[in-house]
């Protein structure tokens, strides 16, 4: 089979870091430079959120404030642009595959209001390539979900700025627009697109990317979007992926091994934090929000994870706070299972909270049970699921894992399937107790959130989200990360 131009394109880029490394020299000296930053960004009073992967200065915007809740949603009404930016990770392309959102593509408006509604989404952004350049498009989507949902959804949209003029900024002030975001380094950090935004869009924020060469416009920057009163300004992690890591490389970065599918630029992030500390420092009070690649790449997949966790999880399962589906079962012959079925059931537990399967060799509960003595006394397998959402192409017709149909409105079904997560472990049921069994019990069929109580390591990685930012670690070759 022909390889296709993004295999081709992957290829490359795994061709890239198969010659980039990360010595122990650097990675200590990264290191001493960084938690220097931080420090003295926690001492002049730095806001931190998601597990310390987000910092900021003010307030966050009510965008920011819902992707961090995992209740937002990108939509994508064009691929085209107006710019050509070296650091742009999107493929350019056709429409042809658009309109398309949380990675799934959507037949029809009436099918993104349905999948909006259904997963109670607070907040819609429109990306792409440039949002303007589909801008009738754009204003008919905008203004029937602000119709149908009013104040309960906060509305968005990315640009360059190219296209904004009065009538454009008119118009979507009209339909419902919340907020603009405007790339400035799109072109050269001008501020005329900011300044006609303010007299039509209730929010304004500037949203780029922190180009490590570029820090000494970027202090000029802060001071101006301050004085003009913008209401946001959003720095982002440079990183390479696929994409764009040719135009990267010409350029004197340090690249860290991947976080998800790309690689962050550390340079970058040091630019971030000294001008997170210059705003500090300064008593600027233009709020400032740092969006790391980690940050990005964590709470983007657990945003995912939890969504198609709530359609496939039965009431026996709980879900971990890393978004996995946790599942506890008891093996064994038919006769030792009903011993254990029936002591459950002399106990006066809910007959909800526990099933046996066909076969009859495996009792599968609900880790509430773990406070039974019965229960404790024996050894428990502990089983980590990832369920994922698809459209009902290739990926959804894998009759190896466990999938199920969603309707979910107008012309759109979507099917959920569990993929196993991790190993495996088995431990005594008093062991898992400790770690699982407090907040099990306050929600039996919520989230089941792990307590005070430290997992076992096996479990650690399964049941918590990692603090901080990237480790900066020695990785003699960013490849063979990738492969680990």
């Amino acid at each position: 089979m022909k390889p296709t131009r993004r295999d081709l394109a992957l290829s490359g880029f795994l061709g890239f870091l198969s010659h980039l490394q990360v010595t122990e020299a650097q990675a200590a000296e990264a290191n001493h430079l960084r938690d220097g930053l931080l420090a003295r960004l926690q001492a002049k009073g730095i806001g931190y959120s998601a597990k310390q992967s987000k910092l900021y200065t003010g307030e966050l915007s009510p965008g920011c404030a819902t992707c961090g809740a995992g209740t937002w949603s990108c939509a994508y009404l064009t691929k085209q642009c107006t710019a050509a930016c070296f650091f742009c990770p999107s493929e350019p392309g056709s429409d042809g595959s658009l309109p398309r959102a949380n990675r799934l593509p959507l037949p029809s408006l009436e099918a993104y209001i349905a999948f909006l509604r259904f997963f109670r989404f607070c907040g819609v952004a429109f990306s792409g390539g440039e949002p303007l350049l589909a801008f009738e498009d754009l204003v008919t989507w905008i203004t029937r979900i602000k119709h149908e949902f009013g104040d309960g959804i906060y509305l968005w949209v990315y640009t360059n700025g190219d296209l904004v003029d009065e009538d454009k900024l008119r118009v979507l002030h009209q339909a419902g627009l919340d907020e603009i975001r405007i790339n400035i380094r799109a072109r050269d950090y001008r501020l005329a697109p900011v300044i006609l935004a303010r007299k039509f869009i209730q929010t304004v924020t500037v949203e780029i990317p922190a180009i490590p060469e570029d820090y000494k416009i970027l202090k000029d920057r802060i001071v101006d979007l301050h004085k003009l009163g913008v209401d946001h300004l959003n720095l982002h992690q440079l990183f390479a992926n696929q994409v764009n890591y040719r135009s990267l490389a010409k350029r004197s970065y340090t690249f860290l091994p991947l976080v998800g599918t790309a690689s962050p630029v550390l340079e970058s992030e040091i630019a971030v934090l000294r001008l997170l500390l210059f705003a500090l420092q300064n008593q600027i009070e233009l709020p400032i929000n740092y969006c790391s690649l980690v940050y990005r790449t964590r709470y983007d997949e657990l945003a995912h994870r939890r969504r198609a966790a709530s359609l496939s999880k039965r009431n026996q399962d709980t879900v971990a706070e890393t978004g996995l589906l946790r599942r506890l079962s008891i093996g064994g012959p038919p006769e030792r299972i009903r011993q254990i079925h029936a002591a459950l059931e002399a106990d006066g537990h809910s007959s909800a909270l526990w099933r046996v399967t066909d076969d009859g060799t495996l009792l599968i509960f609900h880790p509430t049970l773990l406070a039974s003595s019965q229960l404790q006394r024996e050894m428990v397998d502990l089983e980590y699921y990832v369920a994922e959402l698809h459209d009902g192409g290739a990926a959804s017709t894998d009759q190896s894992r466990s999938s199920a149909q969603v309707h979910i409105g107008p012309h759109l079904d979507l099917w959920v399937q569990e993929r196993l997560a991790s190993t495996p472990v088995t431990l005594s049921g008093a062991e898992l107790a400790d770690c699982l069994a407090p907040t099990a019990a306050a929600d039996p069929f919520g989230a089941g959130m792990p307590g005070p109580n430290p997992c076992p390591d096996p479990l650690h990685s399964a049941e918590q989200m990692p603090r901080g930012l990237q480790e900066i670690v020695e990785a003699g070759s960013l490849l063979e990360t990738v492969a680990e």
